[in-house]
């Protein structure tokens, strides 16, 4: 809007202005016209980026692919001013995947962030934060896709640039490096996921504590990427028995989110599944369901009801109405969450969990010609077929 009314100005004052006035602003409307098309994109990128954060998903996609065609029209001017890719190019695609991710819509989201990368090489460099960033992104998309050996490259090449970029701890308060920071702790949050889910549960922990442990000695304040990690954290013991000790990081996870979103917001539903999942452990089932239950809630608030991350959680519901005996709830959990998987990726490693809590139900039901089947599905998955 502002550069069309600076256009009507300068259209104004070249009308009624005197020969010398008007070749000022010739030159004037020039640097206009080069810079308004660049302009307008950035107003793309900072809107879908503000759209992303409020949950707005479906709108946020739609206004960085209007960013993105600006940016193909504007092409030829680029060339013209000596530029092959311009940065806020890469920032639409950028935000552009991160809508498709959170649709669920993974796979197309890995060949916009592909092409991103790329795009901010040529423009910018491999060691620029913005490409990382971007690298961080895609490695995070191939873990969601099961591309577990393409994610792992991604995200030790990402930690690995953005660690030489640190400040030596005496140079720390001289200058904020908080965005920094929190790159650095999402891929260390993404590689630590990508053990836990190949079962690593040592190397998973020992990501998120180097990250809670880094961000402690740069940050004063508590922020979401450290509850982050605490929730992790806690996940890890959850899986490996060490339930004292997760529950005091799950609930100081909790703590921290409270402080900063409200209380139906997207990072809340993390920790009541991981709450869920705690009181499940210890044989808390009616807390369990509560926990789980928000958790789906929000999830499906924000997310629809087809998103993988909600696998996780319908699988979860699933274990808990077993132990209930509450077999049909169960088995529809649990035909969610494998649904969902199916749909999603087609073959994938978390099915196994699944497929594993489905074939203990239908023991647990008597119905015991159904159990081999997806006994058999499980096995053929862990052996690669």
């Amino acid at each position: 809007m502002i550069w069309v009314l600076m256009g009507a100005c300068f259209s104004l004052v070249f009308s009624l202005g005197d020969p010398l006035l008007r070749s000022f602003i010739v030159i004037l409307v020039l640097v206009w016209s080069v810079l308004g098309p660049f302009a307008l994109s950035f107003f793309f990128v900072e809107l879908s980026t503000a759209l992303s954060q409020k949950g707005f998903y479906r709108a946020a996609l739609k206004v960085s692919r209007l960013g993105i065609s600006v940016d193909t029209a504007i092409v030829p001017l680029m060339h013209v001013c000596g530029m092959v890719d311009s940065p806020i190019a890469v920032m639409n695609l950028l935000n552009e995947a991160t809508a498709l991710m959170n649709l669920g819509e993974f796979k197309e989201a890995v060949k916009e962030l592909e092409v991103a990368v790329d795009k901010s090489q040529g423009a910018i460099g491999w060691d620029h934060n913005l490409t990382q960033i971007v690298v961080g992104q895609l490695a995070n998309c191939y873990l969601y896709l099961g591309r577990f050996a393409d994610a792992e490259k991604f995200f030790r090449r990402a930690i690995a640039a953005k660690k030489v970029q640190l400040r030596a701890p005496e140079e720390i308060s001289t200058e904020p490096e908080l965005p920094l920071v929190a790159a650095l702790s999402t891929d260390r949050f993404g590689l630590g996921s990508l053990y836990e889910k190949q079962l690593k549960f040592d190397l998973a922990e020992e990501q998120h504590k180097q990250a809670i442990e880094m961000i402690e000695a740069r940050t004063t304040e508590d922020t979401h990427f450290l509850a982050n990690h605490f929730n992790a954290l806690g996940d890890v013991y959850v899986k490996t028995g060490r339930l004292e000790e997760a529950s005091t990081f799950i609930n100081r996870a909790l703590r921290i989110r409270k402080a900063i979103f409200s209380a139906n917001d997207i990072a809340l539903a993390s920790s009541y599944h991981s709450l869920g999942c705690l009181c499940l452990k210890q044989g808390n089932l009616y807390d369990a369901k509560k926990y789980l239950a928000d958790s789906v809630r929000i999830k499906e608030t924000f997310l629809g009801k087809t998103h993988p991350d909600l696998a996780d959680t319908y699988c979860a519901l699933g274990e808990l109405e077993t132990a209930m005996n509450n077999f049909a709830s169960a088995e529809e959990y649990l035909s969610r969450a494998l649904a969902i998987l199916d749909d999603t990726y087609g073959t994938h490693p978390g099915t196994v969990k699944v497929l594993e809590c489905l074939s203990s139900l239908l023991e647990k039901a008597g119905r015991i010609d159904d159990v081999e089947t997806y006994k058999h599905r499980a096995t053929e998955i862990r052996d690669g077929k």
